[in-house]
């Protein structure tokens, strides 16, 4: 099973799978499919998800709770 990490650096996010970057993305409708597709992928029990905010970026953690980025 692969370790995920959805890095959230502020107005972009990162996803990195066992300690390499594999993509970038920097608009709203791709963080969201992103995001859906690695929690859905989470739950199913295919990969080791973790999700992570920088401390500056600009997203609250009402927003992360409720899936949703902006």
């Amino acid at each position: 099973m692969k370790d995920v990490k959805f890095k959230h650096t502020g107005n972009a996010v990162k996803i990195i799978v066992d300690d390499k970057e594999i993509a970038t993305a920097n608009d709203s409708k791709t963080k969201i499919i992103a995001e859906n597709l690695l929690i859905s992928l989470d739950q199913a029990g295919a990969i080791n998800l973790s999700i992570e905010t920088e401390h500056n970026s600009k997203l609250s953690e009402k927003n992360l709770e409720n899936g949703e980025l902006k």
